[in-house]
């Protein structure tokens, strides 16, 4: 779905650094009523997996943890997928090259870009403000 509104706001602990500002939290509503939140942060301990991903819906839920394994839960218990770490930026750089070799569609459709730098724009605006903003087309 596409993004509607943001709503984020920095970590502000007593006598902040200079990478406080850093480190944000956001909620992005999307327009089917989804909801994504997104925790941008520097703080943490190093022994913490650098990425993290967890996803609920359909009676289902999953996390993934520094691209390496993914845990998937069902009603009937969990499974466990170890990975090689592949983030997908060389599958992502070589779509890209062969559709522009062959005149085809982007690998990632330009509104999905767009949409992805308007919703970073209002993360900024929303931390500086306090308020939530609208995601506009």
């Amino acid at each position: 779905a596409r993004p509607a509104s943001v709503m984020a706001t920095r970590l502000s602990p007593p006598g902040p650094g200079a990478d406080d500002l850093d480190n944000v939290m956001a909620l992005v509503r999307y327009e089917d009523g989804s909801v994504g939140s997104l925790a941008y942060l520097t703080q943490g301990a190093l022994k913490v997996p650098k990425e993290a991903l967890e996803a609920f819906g359909g009676g289902l839920a999953a996390q993934m943890h520094n691209f390496e394994t993914l845990f998937v839960y069902e009603a009937d218990g969990q499974k466990k997928t170890s990975m090689r770490i592949d983030k997908g930026q060389q599958a992502e750089m070589d779509a890209f090259v062969q559709a522009v070799k062959r005149g085809a569609a982007m690998p990632i459709p330009l509104e999905s870009l767009f949409d992805t730098t308007r919703v970073t724009l209002a993360i900024l605006e929303s931390a500086a403000s306090g308020r939530e903003v609208p995601v506009q087309a």
